[in-house]
């Protein structure tokens, strides 16, 4: 029923590494939501798509047609999706690594890469939740096993949680694989527990692969 026969506004937000790992559920899910939040390395596929400056971020450039056909399919059908506007870049794939927020159209990118989603993309996909009446969400906005590349994630988190305790009767969707880092949210940033009661929305201590879980 919560992707069935949605209320409205009905957004889901996608995350993760790979476009090709998403590229069904963005096809099944362009005719269907109101809105459509793309965050994570995927992103970079997309804004390689867009002649966007990637740097060394990961992109499939075997999905670059795939990446423009969906973003056409979408403007088609009058859907705009959601990619991020900033982006958290680093020389190194290290949680030491020197890191600044800079936009995704700046080339000072250079030969560094995109680990997260900035905090204007974070207020942004924040603001895009909070009137929803239906949200699935699938993925991490960046590589939140670090800490320093944490926040884009843990924003979704919060807001995802504040939906729930506002609207505690709608659908949230968590439709995921990510089992040790959603446990990884609940463990390491206790601090966002209160007042989102975040412990309430990743309440599980183990979930399988392709695990769904309607939380009402």
């Amino acid at each position: 029923e919560a992707v069935g026969n949605p209320q409205r506004p009905y957004v889901a937000i996608l995350g993760g590494a790979k476009v090709s790992d998403k590229i069904e559920v963005i096809e099944n899910l362009i005719p269907k939501v109101d809105r459509l939040i793309i965050g994570g390395a995927m992103a970079y596929t997309f804004f390689k798509a867009q002649g966007k400056p990637v740097g060394t971020s990961l992109v499939e450039d075997d999905k670059l047609d795939a990446a423009k056909e969906i973003l056409a399919r979408a403007a088609a059908r009058g859907l705009t999706i959601s990619l991020p506007v900033d982006h958290v870049v680093a020389p190194k794939f290290e949680a030491t690594a020197p890191n600044e927020a800079i936009s995704v159209d700046d080339p000072a990118i250079g030969s560094r890469m995109g680990l997260d989603i900035g905090p204007k993309t974070a207020q942004a996909y924040a603001d895009a939740i909070r009137d929803a009446k239906t949200v699935v969400w699938n993925g991490p906005m960046g590589v939140f096993e670090m800490d320093a590349f944490a926040k884009g994630t843990v924003a979704v988190a919060q807001a995802v949680a504040l939906f729930r305790r506002q609207r505690p009767g709608e659908p949230v969707l968590l439709a995921t694989g990510y089992s040790e880092q959603l446990n990884k949210i609940r463990s390491d940033f206790p601090v966002i527990r209160k007042p989102y009661q975040i412990h309430e929305l990743l309440l599980l201590t183990e979930i399988d692969p392709g695990y769904e879980l309607v939380l009402r």
